[in-house]
């Protein structure tokens, strides 16, 4: 599981959820979640694709700890 929280604007989840698929070479989007803030200014997007092996992790938060907008990573 992943799950990257950023800004909520400027397709920040749209972002990470396409990231994740390009990294795994996936055709489709992984299986995620999406959490707003009360106020609307963050979203927590939740991950679960299936990986094969710790360098697929690995390149999967490398990738995330590039895109724009994001506060933080787990």
């Amino acid at each position: 599981m992943f799950k990257a929280i950023g800004r909520a604007d400027n397709g920040f989840a749209a972002r990470v959820v396409a990231a994740v698929r390009d990294e795994l070479a996936e055709s489709a989007d992984p299986p995620f979640r999406l959490r707003h803030t009360a106020d609307g200014r963050h979203v927590a997007v939740t991950l679960e694709p299936t990986v094969q092996t710790v360098h697929q992790v690995l390149a999967v938060f490398r990738r995330i700890r590039r895109i724009p907008g994001l506060v933080i990573m787990m």
